[in-house]
């Protein structure tokens, strides 16, 4: 009993840290790819990568390596080091996100204590993608400064063109209640509301909101300590002293907005046509051409690619969005169960919902558009999905170098339900106080996947009875409803539990 008190006292306590101020839990779905608790003794190197996505730091100290930002005692450690020499003589630790996953909808928070010398201790977002006025973004949700503001949250949003050529930063200063920021634990957080707004917490407050000039999304995270040239840098004896140089990470913690509120500064949630910015996980939706003929995304079999071509929703133009295990989205058709794929770097590459699993194949970027409009980018060839506007049977391929006019597509959430044939069956289950089954006669296939009227995947297990009979045995738990058991070929059974 003492460990499950313990349990459920530390699972309360993680949902109250995350969310933002305010918030209802349920309405948050944790992003695993951008969370860490950094348990153990080294990196998670399927999450985070050493150094910056395109800067190699600031001299004197410019990034290092595995001895500047590693896990030891269950904590991120980002350490100072001196190594000599005239210029570039000290090496700072940065980690950042395995991927570009950081997005509209998101609450990202991370506790951790600024080393004491000077330099800053940082948590921030970044890209280097330019939107239409040739602008990158920045988010920098605590840069801290222990020497010179030992008790203060700074935080800024900057628009620059490149190489910070007409920046238009946004700074904010917070007061710090309890230690200073070397000396003690401090949770700084950011919440990106819309492509307009950023909300900022302080352990577990909101401080602000900000109205942006643009954020272009998604974003790496970075975590990382850096020199500047407004500031002296340390001394070797104050890098080399152990109780100064390290910047200690104690968590971060990212979760995806999913409910229907927008937490007072966004556009709401899921109207039941176009949601919000944000993504619509595990929505069924359809995808729409935006210029041209406006034809409808399909998948129309196992193996097959995806073509533009359909004229209305029916269920072979239905993809449910899910989340990746390795960050950002996976999408799934409804007509075959599989995931569309990308399983090719060429430029031409057909893309295909063949995926029978959540690899690199089957992962994607979405960059939301506004107005119920979006952009997919495939991780594994860097390359936007693109269907010219009446061209080549409206064949969807991976080749486009920006997300322009014919990488953009509507996206607006359907019905799950799918599509049953005439000939699809209706059966009962007969129910006991042990267990709820099916037993499926005239057939041995036992690769199938169950639903529920929304789509949504249900829990079950399925046993071969004979050569010509098998039985499902469903989750004990599910309600009373219609669901759906879908077999590798794509025969539908229909049936109801009482």
């Amino acid at each position: 009993m003492k460990f499950l008190i313990s349990a459920l006292c530390f699972m309360f306590c993680l949902n109250m840290w995350t969310q933002p101020a305010g918030e209802n839990p349920a309405n948050w779905t944790r992003v695993n790819s951008l969370s860490d608790e950094f348990s153990g003794n080294s990196l998670n190197q399927n999450k985070w990568t050493y150094g910056h996505p395109w800067w190699r730091g600031r001299s004197p100290a410019i990034f290092g390596q595995g001895a500047n930002a590693f896990v030891s005692n269950n904590r991120l450690v980002i350490r100072a080091t001196w190594v000599g020499g005239n210029r570039d003589y000290m090496r700072s630790g940065a980690i950042r996100s395995k991927n570009r996953t950081m997005a509209v909808g998101m609450y990202s928070e991370c506790s951790y204590k600024a080393n004491s010398l000077n330099m800053g201790s940082n948590f921030w977002f970044a890209h280097n993608e330019r939107d239409n006025q040739n602008r990158e973004d920045e988010i920098d949700v605590q840069e801290a400064f222990a020497t010179q503001a030992p008790r203060t949250m700074n935080t800024n949003v900057h628009n620059p063109q490149p190489n910070f050529t007409n920046d238009q930063p946004q700074p904010n200063k917070f007061s710090i209640n309890g230690p200073d920021i070397d000396k003690g634990f401090h949770r700084y957080g950011v919440w990106i509301v819309n492509n307009r707004t950023l909300r900022f917490y302080l352990d577990g407050v909101f401080k602000k909101q900000v109205t942006t000039n643009s954020t272009i999304e998604p974003l790496w995270m970075i975590i990382n300590s850096e020199t500047y040239n407004w500031m002296s840098p340390p001394t070797q004896s104050q890098v080399n002293d152990g109780s100064k140089r390290d910047m200690l990470v104690d968590y971060v913690r990212t979760w995806r907005k999913t409910g229907n509120s927008s937490g007072g500064g966004g556009s709401g949630g899921d109207s039941g046509n176009n949601a919000s910015d944000g993504i619509p996980l595990n929505k069924i939706i359809s995808l729409r051409k935006t210029g041209g003929d406006r034809k409808f995304v399909t998948g129309e079999g196992n193996g097959s690619q995806l073509l533009a071509r359909a004229s209305s929703v029916r269920g072979w133009e239905k993809f449910r969005i899910e989340n990746h295990p390795k960050g950002g989205i996976a999408l799934k058709a409804l007509s075959n169960n599989k995931y569309v794929q990308v399983p090719d770097k060429s430029t031409t590459a057909s893309v295909r919902n063949r995926g029978t699993f959540k690899g690199d194949w089957e992962q994607f970027e979405w960059k939301s558009k506004g107005n119920g409009r979006v952009a997919f980018k495939s991780i594994h060839s860097g390359k936007w999905l693109q269907s010219a506007w009446n061209q080549n049977n409206g064949v969807v391929r991976a080749r486009g170098n920006a997300d322009r006019r014919w990488e953009t597509f509507e996206w607006k959430i359907e019905s799950g339900q799918k599509i049953l044939d005439q000939n699809d069956q209706l059966v009962k289950i007969a129910i006991n106080p042990v267990q709820d089954r099916v037993i499926i006669e005239g057939t041995s296939n036992v690769n199938m996947q169950v639903f529920d009227s929304t789509g949504a995947d249900v829990g079950f297990s399925v046993n071969k009875n004979s050569e010509n009979s098998i039985s499902l045995n469903l989750d004990q738990s599910l309600p009373s409803g219609i669901y759906f058991a879908v077999t590798s070929q794509g025969q539908t059974l229909k049936f109801v539990k009482e």
